[in-house]
Order: structure tokens, then sequence, then C-alpha cells
């Protein structure tokens, strides 16, 4: 099977970045539209129906407005998304057995998954929003738990990759390395190298 990867670059590390940070966006404007405070002073929603603009406060229509750019990058990010998710099902697959990336490999494969049909459930529950307003409650609720799934999932990936050495080609290199060392009585190389990388971890990350 041929890899998903152009010119020494993955398909799916390329693909991702632009639906994750769509689904962040997204959210943010749907806390922007659930807190613009509503004016005490302009008629509700329901005095004139709903559905008449100009009588409606600026602040309404604000949340209106913040409300349904999140829905459209919502729907483009899915949209994006869908197509990252075929490059990391691609990716998945050339992964080896015995690889130590594959259980969590699959494990973000259908985090993303899920995230991608709840995001389908979410498009779906705003069709049913008043013309005028903020976003609903089930929106932001389903918004809310798709960023918690995105986290969890962005954990695991970017364990993937700089814990695990997935498509990192040094780390590649190391693995066809090791057998090599151990068969020629040096495998104390790679574990050096190894525990030379833990010490620099722990001595310089924020949080090690």
């Amino acid at each position: 099977m041929k890899q998903p990867v152009v010119k020494g670059h993955p398909l799916h590390a390329m693909a991702s970045d632009l639906p994750a940070a769509g689904l962040v966006i997204s959210y943010l404007f749907d806390v922007l539209s659930r807190t613009a405070a509503p004016a005490a002073e302009a008629p509700s929603l329901e005095a004139v129906g709903g559905g008449i603009s100009h009588v409606l406060s600026e602040a309404t229509r604000r949340q209106t407005r913040f409300r349904d750019v999140a829905t459209s990058t919502l729907a483009a990010a899915i949209g994006g998304g869908a197509l990252a998710g075929a490059f990391g099902w691609w990716d998945f697959l050339n992964i080896p057995a015995h690889h130590p990336a594959r259980t969590p490999a699959l494990l973000h494969g259908l985090l993303n998954t899920g995230l991608l049909t709840l995001g389908g459930v979410n498009l779906l529950t705003r069709r049913d929003q008043a013309r005028w307003g903020r976003t609903a409650a089930v929106p932001f609720a389903l918004s809310t738990a798709g960023i918690g799934v995105l986290l969890v999932s962005a954990w695991i990936g970017g364990d993937l990759i700089y814990r695990l050495g997935w498509r990192v080609r040094p780390a590649e290199q190391l693995e066809i390395l090791e057998p090599e060392l151990k068969k020629a009585g040096q495998e104390g190389l790679a574990q050096s190298a190894k525990q030379q990388v833990e010490r620099y971890e722990k001595d310089s990350a924020l949080i090690p």
C-alpha cells in the first residue's frame, strides 16, 4: 500500500490543522453569541415575532451574527475534518501491527471519527434554531463536548508524533538501527540516546 506522504510531508498532519482550528474558532463565536448581553430597552423576540430584523436590538443582531459565523465555521471544519480523517485512516492502515503507535492511533482515529459525527449532529440541531438570537443550548452543549473530545484526541496525536515517533524520520531510522546495533553488541548506544532525550525533556519541559 502506498504511503499518504508527498515529498516527505504526511498528508494527515497537513490536513488536520485547519479543521482543528476551525472547531476552536466556531466554539469561540458560539461563546460570543451566548455571552452578548441583550439590550434591556429593546423589544423581545417574542414581542416582534422573531422575524423582523429592523426592530430587534443591536445586541440581538450581534448574537445572531456570531451564531451564524460559528455555524458556517463548524460546517467548514467538518468538511475539512472528513478529508483529514480519510488521510488519517489511510495512515493507520500503514502502521505495522507490532508498532507501539498502532493502539493509540486506533483510539485517536475513533475519537476523531466520533468528533465528526458529533459535529454533524450539531449542524442538524442548528437548523431548528430561531431565525434570530443566540446559539441555542443544545448546539452549544454539543460544541462544548466536541472541544473536549478534540483536546483528548490532540493529546494522543501528540503522543503518536513526539513520544512514539510515528512519521518522524529520525525515530524511524533509530527503530531500523536498533536490531542491527543489538546484533553488533552495541545496543547500549540506542539506549543511551533515549536516556539523553528523556533527561532533556525532564530538564527543559514546562511541565515534565
